[in-house]
């Protein structure tokens, strides 16, 4: 469905471990998975190893019988060239803390000069001369830069 319909290259595995015997029904001990998204500029070595990563896991409710939490089931996902390695060697910053990019400033006002350009003149002419200035905020990494009227 991602792919199809979303147009988002994924990778889903889904899990629920149950506990048999306690009852006369089965009880769930542990359920969990990952959702990961291939981004636009993920190169296809870091593709093919994620792939190698998701095979390597196995199956998800196993691994969640086995005990394994959150955070190591990332980590067994991530590990190896999926963060490291190719010209992916620049974005190879695990955290489970989600993070953004690529929005470095040389590459983020370019793209953000190119949208106040696609108002076109007399539309951003208007907003500078009522606001004082154009703020541009990037909506993937929360950064806001502002054009003034020379900039514009």
């Amino acid at each position: 469905y991602l792919l199809t319909s979303e147009q988002q290259r994924c990778a889903m595995g889904l899990g629920v471990a149950l506990e048999v015997g306690k009852s006369a029904e089965d009880i769930v001990a542990s359920a969990g998975g990952f959702l990961v998204q291939v981004l636009p500029f993920a190169g296809e070595e870091t593709i093919k190893a994620l792939e190698e990563n998701i095979a390597d896991l196995g199956s998800v409710t196993e691994r969640l019988a086995d005990g394994m939490r959150p955070g190591e089931m990332a980590a067994a996902l991530m590990k190896g060239d999926v963060l490291s390695g190719g010209e992916d060697e620049q974005l190879a910053q695990f955290s489970l803390e989600p993070s953004y990019g690529p929005c470095e400033t040389d590459t983020l006002k370019p793209r953000m000069e190119k949208m106040i350009r696609a108002l076109g003149r007399k539309e951003a002419d208007a907003i500078v001369e009522e606001v004082g200035s154009i703020e541009v905020r990037c909506d993937f990494c929360m950064k806001t830069l502002e054009f003034t009227k020379s900039d514009v």
